[in-house]
């Protein structure tokens, strides 16, 4: 059992690569961290996106916009500041903790709010089929390989 989407995530973003691998995704090709997270956690509960994804996409964009990426931008507009000033790195720390909470909402959201339906199939193929399900609605244009190669693994010790 995966536990919850907050738990599953937290463990699976501190696994070898995995962080790299999100943050490239999320810098490089404008994927929602949150989203691909809810992707691979269904998979690994033998889930598919299915119906759910529209949803999940919606909310995770309204209040991705609306909230987290001001204040990752704010979070990372300070942290040149924050080098030789100990007052700025104190807020910067304050700024992360509430955009990680921030991400935790969407999570808690994503989970309540779309659950997914069940499918078969292995982790890797499931994974794959969700990360494709949500790069065609959000119309991204990316490979998920590196990401799940990594997650496969951590996913066996959950």
């Amino acid at each position: 059992m995966t536990g919850t989407l907050k738990t599953f995530s937290l463990r699976v973003y501190d696994a070898p690569g995995v962080r790299e691998a999100l943050l490239d995704l999320q810098d490089r090709a404008g994927c929602d961290v949150t989203v691909l997270l809810w992707c691979v956690w269904l998979a690994a509960q033998g889930r598919e996106t299915g119906t759910s994804l529209p949803a999940a996409i919606n909310w995770s964009q309204t209040w991705g916009q609306a909230v987290t990426a001001p204040l990752r931008s704010a979070r990372r507009a300070a942290k040149p500041l924050a080098e030789d000033d100990e007052a700025i790195r104190v807020f910067r720390q304050r700024v992360k903790t509430i955009e990680l909470d921030s991400e935790i909402i969407t999570l808690e959201r994503l989970e309540t709010a779309a659950p997914g339906q069940a499918a078969s199939g292995d982790f890797a193929e499931l994974a794959r089929g969700n990360l494709q399900a949500y790069a065609a609605a959000a119309r991204l244009t990316v490979s998920f390989e590196t990401l799940i190669e990594c997650i496969s693994p951590a996913d066996k010790k959950l």
